[in-house]
């Protein structure tokens, strides 16, 4: 019988104490002390569970929620705005993008959405101007000016 037949057959009959075990083994099958300790160091190894380091856990989001809610930040942004308008208040679509900071690319998802297209009316040139839902009305009464 091999050195690491026996030293899994003394494992396995409950004898824990190395020095026991080599001892014995090197004297049963007179394996050499290099080789007893090497098979006693592999069993063991086999014996308990590989530690490996733990990783972080990666946070991660599904794409379409990050792109609604990149585009609801902005849309919060123009809400905000459109509350603190005044009765009679308009501006031109490009003088509030500039007032509220938001990229131009953004600017153009976000007046694209159907919620604002009751502040939004196309001057005769072309020219889109936001404006309170009441406000719009009576522009809309005006000649050349159009929905968007």
């Amino acid at each position: 019988m091999g050195a690491t037949k026996e030293i899994k057959a003394l494992l396995d009959s409950g004898e824990t104490d190395k020095a026991k075990i080599i001892k014995e083994v090197i004297n049963k099958t007179g394996s050499p002390k290099k080789y007893v300790y090497k098979a006693y160091r592999t069993i063991m190894a086999k014996g308990r569970p590989n530690k490996k380091k733990e990783t972080q856990a990666v946070r991660t989001i599904k794409m379409m929620d990050l792109v609604t809610q990149e585009r609801l930040d902005h849309a919060k942004i123009v809400r905000a705005a459109l509350k603190q308008f005044e009765p009679d208040d308009c501006a031109y679509d490009d003088h509030l993008c500039r007032d509220l900071e938001i990229a131009k690319d953004r600017w153009k998802d976000v007046r694209d959405f159907e919620e604002f297209h009751n502040n939004q009316v196309l001057l005769p040139t072309k020219k889109r101007i936001w404006c309170l839902p009441s406000r719009r009305l009576e522009l809309l009464k005006l000649d050349g000016v159009r929905e968007v």
